[in-house]
């Protein structure tokens, strides 16, 4: 889901040793999140929806005796007498961060189907799913997917007769377009996308939501200028649209409208209640727009909260320590880098970038492998 590139930073040093160099960076490109957390939100609305609601499909598998890997999120859908055979919420959550880990619950437990939630954590796993022929994409919902073994059908857009047959009220048919189009476009299936938009804007009963979802797939398109128009017309039909105002951040930074950025950044977190989403957004405005302190604050929200929720943590230690590097913060630098290091969900070259940068910001030219451990609780805002 992360991938990283390398750009040069200018640090400084602390006070005791004042000269300017070249710092390593990792940047994380972090799209595929944004796409997939934006189009999750619709299908919320539909979660009292029998037919709308993954239990109906879960129902079905389970009750022809299929073995099925579920997202955390789903499993108290499974009714207590199966639930106990299955994986514990905590196995399935640590094969959604690891390719590697769920391929040992496979060869464990033999699945035949994976049911996998829109959400962010499901990223990982998702498009590791989406490069192998060894898994089959058989089912596309607002909800989510479902993958089988092979030899089964290959998902196809179902035609809009049978959508008005399942879902014969035109609000829950057009949440049904939107959310699924959202969760295709995570998975580049762009022309998919753009048709269910197409008959969602015919319907004309969420014009907001229509327009916030081309606005986020033209942005995951590089399309900036396209994306921070539709982001404003989708919020002058309902201020409320969160998934709009992200995108319009966004877009405001890629259009190198920083000042513009952070205000409306500061907005999103005041509306959201400083989601993940938002806290990470506010953080990438206010190192656009150099407000280092702010920055710090954010990323450490945001570090505190993905802890409590049980998220990777190496994408944004590693931004926190950058964060506290640029302001000269050696030992809250060193702390944050020492965490991300060690996160099982970064590569091996990635971790190497990150001890490259410890080491150029240790005191007295010393290996960063000198320092003591660490643990989370000495990060601030570990207990928020």
């Amino acid at each position: 889901m992360l991938t990283g590139c390398i750009v040069r930073i200018a640090v400084p040093r602390p006070a005791n040793r004042i000269h300017v160099f070249a710092l390593l960076a990792l940047i994380f490109l972090f799209t595929g999140i944004v796409i997939t957390a934006l189009f999750w939100v619709p299908a919320g609305k539909l979660k009292n929806s029998s037919e709308l609601s993954p239990a109906t499909t879960l129902e079905g598998l389970l009750t022809n005796g299929k073995t099925v890997f579920v997202s955390p999120e789903y499993i108290p859908l499974i009714p207590a007498a199966q639930r106990s055979a299955m994986i514990s919420p905590g196995e399935a959550a640590l094969a959604m961060k690891s390719a590697s880990e769920f391929l040992k619950l496979n060869r464990k437990h033999r699945f035949t189907h994976i049911l996998l939630s829109g959400s962010p954590s499901s990223r990982p796993l998702l498009d590791s799913l989406s490069s192998t022929p060894l898994w089959v994409l058989t089912n596309v919902e607002p909800w989510g997917y479902l993958f089988a073994s092979p030899g089964a059908p290959t998902w196809t857009l179902p035609p809009r007769s049978i959508l008005e047959k399942k879902y014969p009220g035109a609000k829950e048919r057009t949440l049904w377009m939107i959310g699924t189009a959202g969760n295709l476009a995570a998975i580049h299936h762009w022309e998919e996308a753009g048709q269910l938009l197409d008959e969602a804007e015919q319907s004309r009963c969420f014009p907001s939501l229509v327009l916030g979802a081309r606005s986020s797939i033209a942005a995951s398109q590089g399309r900036w200028q396209e994306a921070l128009t539709l982001s404003r017309q989708a919020l002058a039909k309902d201020s409320s649209n969160s998934s709009a105002r992200q995108t319009l951040v966004r877009s405001l930074i890629e259009c190198n409208r920083t000042d513009e950025a952070l205000d409306e950044a500061r907005a999103l977190t005041n509306g959201n209640g400083e989601d993940q989403q938002s806290l990470f957004l506010l953080a990438r405005a206010a190192n656009a727009s150099a407000s280092n302190t702010e920055e710090i604050e954010a990323l450490e929200k945001l570090t505190a909260l993905a802890r409590s929720d049980g998220q990777p943590l190496g994408v944004i230690l590693t931004y926190l320590g950058q964060a506290n590097a640029k302001m000269g913060r050696r030992g809250e630098a060193l702390r944050a880098f020492q965490l991300a290091v060690v996160s099982p969900e970064l590569s091996t070259q990635q971790r190497a970038m990150i001890r490259e940068i410890m080491d150029h910001i240790m005191v007295d030219e010393k290996s960063s492998t000198t320092l003591p451990d660490v643990t989370p609780e000495a990060l601030p805002g570990h207990s928020r």
